[in-house]
């Protein structure tokens, strides 16, 4: 702890205490926007997102659930097809490319990067990270194996 302290306090004496007070202010500001967006896109679009807790799907023991509800095995074999023939699909690639390109966008055109601004790079991240969990869910579902 002592040496990042020393760290901290090295880093400090390369700056004034005038450019350490703009410093702060600076991240201070770019955390109340981050604040004031988050707040925005929470309300804009998880509102108008339709939640339904019974289609949440759980895969784990050799069991896949819907909700609290376990599904037969003849429903879990349903759903694996459906899973497969929408992975296979032509609107999936669509679906995951798009979203890839615009988190891209996101982080390295119209935000991020080129303008320093964190939000947009965060809103990137997050869709790649969105893509990522779709992909897991669909092969969780896919590789699910009925406990015998």
């Amino acid at each position: 702890m002592q040496n990042i302290k020393r760290k901290i306090l090295d880093w400090l004496d390369l700056y004034s205490a005038d450019e350490v007070e703009k410093i702060v202010e600076f991240w201070t500001l770019q955390h109340k926007q981050a604040s004031v967006e988050i707040d925005r896109l929470r309300k804009e679009y998880l509102s108008s997102i339709a939640y339904d807790p019974k289609k949440v799907i759980k895969v784990g023991g050799g069991k896949l659930k819907l909700g609290e509800y376990e599904l037969t095995d003849q429903e879990a074999k349903h759903l694996q097809e459906e899973a497969g023939f929408l992975k296979q699909s032509e609107l999936w690639k669509i679906f995951t490319n798009t979203l890839t390109e615009l988190a891209r966008q996101n982080m390295f055109e119209v935000g991020g990067v080129k303008t320093k601004d964190l939000c947009d790079f965060h809103v990137g991240k997050a869709t790649i990270f969105d893509i990522k969990a779709m992909r897991e869910i669909l092969e969780n579902i896919i590789n699910y194996q009925p406990k015998k």
